[in-house]
Order: structure tokens, then C-alpha cells, then sequence
């Protein structure tokens, strides 16, 4: 499961997790970022968990600037 992890908010840490491709679209349209669900490494899980990486950074980077609020 990709993001499903502690991302570090501007005013403390916040989990967030994806648990499937319905939530990671909710996520994607939070972020601003409509264009990651159809991209074909992120659109589906598989390719969420294979990219975690590049997850975590997108999520990580949208969270530190956000409050956990």
C-alpha cells in the first residue's frame, strides 16, 4: 500500500495512507496533482508500491507544506 506512511506536516507529523486506488485519486485531487491518477506508475497500486519512493516524495513534499489541520 503506497503512500501509507508519516509525513512530516509544518506543525508535526501526520499519517497518510492510500489503502486503494479510489483513496489515492481523493488524495491526488487534495494535492492538486489530478494529473497521478492516470499515470501509469502511480494510477494503480501496484505501481504506487513499486514507485514508493517517488511517492513518498511527492506526498512528503505536498505535506511539508501543509498543516496537519
Amino acid at each position: 500500500m503506497a503512500p501509507s506512511d508519516v509525513y512530516d506536516c509544518a506543525d508535526g507529523p501526520l499519517m497518510i495512507v492510500a489503502g486503494n486506488d479510489a483513496h489515492w485519486a481523493s488524495l491526488c485531487d487534495l494535492m492538486g496533482r489530478e494529473d497521478l491518477k492516470a499515470h501509469p506508475d502511480f494510477a494503480e497500486a501496484r505501481g504506487r508500491v513499486a514507485n514508493v519512493a517517488r511517492v513518498d516524495e511527492i506526498v512528503g513534499g505536498w505535506a511539508a507544506a501543509m498543516t496537519r489541520e
